[in-house]
């Protein structure tokens, strides 16, 4: 399969997919040149992809040596985990109105059955983020869909930071927690139900700051 990516995408998302996993480290320090030597690349590209990563709020302390990954503690996840509750809140309640809610609604079935499938899988991030963007997308706001997209990818660390961590059992019934909790914020979107759908939203979010407490 031949690989679309520009040689400058594919070095962001290489270095983006290693600390996502934990491969590097939070506190880490990215060295351009160490960085160069991996990819056999000039600076260019890796200059970009460190702009990239701190557009994303992966990376900060940006010199011409490099970069230091950012440290993730509690009190990090607790503000990006209350700001993601907020937004996806705002996001439901702009998009329950939609004139095309019951395909919206269609979508959440096809999603929810996909994340399913995925369960155990590296995939079952994407279509986590893909669940929770549809309510974006519906809402037909484009500065929310802008700040999910921004920090999702915070949250997403955060998330699977944790995940590199758990032995495969403890993975699995986390996974299966927030699914039983998508579940539930379908049901009462689809049923109309805008008071249930925010308290399962919040009931969602309570679940990932219990778990960020626990282990941050």
């Amino acid at each position: 399969m031949i690989n679309k990516l520009s040689l400058n995408e594919q070095i962001y998302e290489a270095i983006r997919k290693d600390i996502f996993t934990n491969k590097i480290k939070n506190g880490s320090i990215l060295v351009n040149k160490d960085l160069q030597e991996r990819f056999d690349v000039s600076s260019s590209p890796i200059r970009d992809a460190i702009n990239r990563l701190e557009q994303d709020g992966l990376i900060y302390k940006i010199t011409r040596a490099g970069a230091e990954v950012i440290t993730l503690d509690y009190d990090k996840t607790k503000e990006i985990n209350e700001l993601m509750q907020i937004i996806t809140s705002g996001s439901i309640t702009l998009s329950i109105k939609h004139k095309n809610k019951k395909e919206l609604d269609k979508k959440l079935i096809e999603l929810l059955k996909i994340q399913k499938e995925y369960l155990n899988t590296d995939k079952y991030f994407y279509y986590d983020y893909c669940f929770h963007k549809l309510f974006f997308e519906y809402s037909n706001n484009e500065f929310l869909i802008k700040i999910y997209n921004q920090y999702n990818v915070l949250f997403e660390m955060a998330v699977r930071s944790l995940d590199a961590i758990y032995n495969n059992e403890a993975k699995i019934i986390h996974r299966q927690q927030s699914l039983e909790c998508h579940e539930e914020i379908s049901e009462n979107f689809i049923d109309n139900n805008l008071n249930k759908t925010l308290l399962s939203i919040e009931k969602h979010y309570d679940h990932a700051d219990e778990i960020f407490k626990k282990y941050y």
